[in-house]
């Protein structure tokens, strides 16, 4: 799920370059989050390590418009306060595809933004 109305507050029309930057900026944050919180599930992390990351994702993903994603995470949150169980691969996995699919949902649905979000940075 996305919020439109946050996506067309962050990412004006028009491709203002700071939005451009901000947004490609957290798009490679949280792809590279993601990938931390893999690798400390795997390593057995202590689950505040684990849930930290998680909580800056789902900040984010929260103020970049991907609440579906943050919405998910958010219940982890919450299921592993009451539990003390943090998410799996397996889990990992589903939030990788949320937010992956959302990405794709964006490129279908605001084409010009994104495509200059995904574009290469020109040097300076």
């Amino acid at each position: 799920m996305i919020d439109w109305q946050q996506i067309d507050e962050v990412l004006t029309p028009g491709g203002d370059p700071i939005e451009v930057e901000i947004y490609r900026e957290f798009i490679t944050a949280t792809r590279d989050t993601l990938a931390t919180v893999e690798r400390l599930i795997v390593a057995n992390a202590p689950a505040k390590e684990v849930l930290w990351e998680l909580h800056r994702v789902k900040g984010s993903c929260a103020t970049f418009g991907l609440s579906g994603t943050a919405q998910m995470v958010a219940e982890w949150e919450d299921a592993s306060k009451k539990t003390g169980v943090i998410p799996s691969a397996a889990d990992m996995a589903t939030l990788w595809a949320s937010f992956r699919e959302s990405i794709a949902e964006l490129q279908r649905q605001r084409p010009e933004r994104m495509a200059l979000v995904m574009a290469e940075p020109s040097p300076l």
